[in-house]
């Protein structure tokens, strides 16, 4: 039962992850990432419904200076996701979001970005081990259906709600329960592709690279109910641009603090709150600093 918690934090925190948004030349302000759905615990399925509200008013320049915004922008994300077991040991998720942005009374909704997984669980827990963790590898496709930053035409550009990018991640999750207490290890490296772009203002390429994530969490379970915390790294090449404007781009780069509350409700469904903000560690580069609060509710289907 125990495991589940791991689990359910995962999800969370790689949502914060991934629901970060940067700025200027980087992933920019229509969203991160897609977010993959894992099932790291004992279920054969999952089914998770997202509510989350984040609050931007921070920006850091490619030199690190940092920013107030002049007018903050609240941005605003349902998230449906899934994930199911099949052969035993293999999996396969897909996960999809709405997003609504807002700034000086005016917004713009629609979809983001589409991610598609399959996973392998690489180190099965068939036996009792005091250190051996349980791991699941994976791979995430994101699809770019949501408008990127490059595409939008609204003001501030608040159509902006996915990358633009094709992108293919690799990654592995790990976690150990011991006693009361589980850890979890998860990181991943992916690759987005080069796209064509013709707008108004240029026509050309951009020509994005590589990315990685880096995240550890530790949680500590009562009864039914877990406490958790975790930290992540992220980090993504620079987008260059060539055409009818030539820029090099710059890394950017940020660090995520995230602390959740999960109550097991009954053996098939969980509630869980967590709490995300970016402004607190690291030395963040190119990108908007968000602090985002979050509400999930998660079906399980048993083996």
């Amino acid at each position: 039962m125990r495991l589940l918690f791991s689990g359910i934090l995962i999800f969370g925190v790689i949502t914060g992850f991934f629901h970060s948004k940067t700025a200027a030349a980087a992933s920019c302000c229509g969203g991160g990432f897609a977010t993959p759905a894992l099932i790291v615990g004992d279920e054969r399925g999952t089914l998770s419904v997202d509510v989350s509200y984040a609050d931007i008013a921070t920006e850091v320049s490619s030199s690190g200076f940092w920013q107030n915004r002049s007018s903050p922008e609240s941005i605003e994300t349902f998230r449906l996701h899934g994930a199911h077991i099949f052969l035993d040991r293999f999996q396969a998720g897909v996960s999809a979001s709405f997003i609504n942005r807002s700034r000086q009374n005016q917004s713009s909704a629609g979809l983001g970005d589409v991610a598609l997984n399959v996973g392998y669980e690489t180190l099965p827990e068939w036996d009792y081990s005091r250190w051996r963790p349980r791991g699941v590898s994976y791979m995430t496709l994101n699809l770019p259906l949501g408008r990127s930053i490059q595409d939008a035409t609204e003001p501030f550009q608040l159509d902006a709600r996915g990358r633009g990018f094709w992108s293919v991640a690799l990654g592995t999750a790990l976690t150990k329960v011991r006693g009361p207490i589980d850890i979890f290890v998860t990181v991943e490296a992916r690759r987005s592709f080069v796209r064509e772009v013709k707008t108004k203002d240029f026509t050309g390429q951009l020509r994005p690279g590589y990315g990685a994530l880096a995240s550890f969490g530790v949680g500590f379970n009562h009864q039914l109910t877990r406490l958790g915390g975790s930290v992540s790294l992220n980090y993504e090449d620079p987008i260059e641009t060539r055409g009818s404007i030539s820029s090099t781009g710059s890394v950017t780069r940020f660090v995520t603090a995230a602390l959740s509350l999960s109550q097991m409700l009954n053996d098939e469904w969980t509630l869980s709150v967590s709490y995300s903000d970016q402004t607190l560690f690291g030395a963040p580069q190119n990108t908007s600093l968000a602090r985002t609060l979050m509400v999930t509710t998660q079906h399980r289907i048993g083996r």
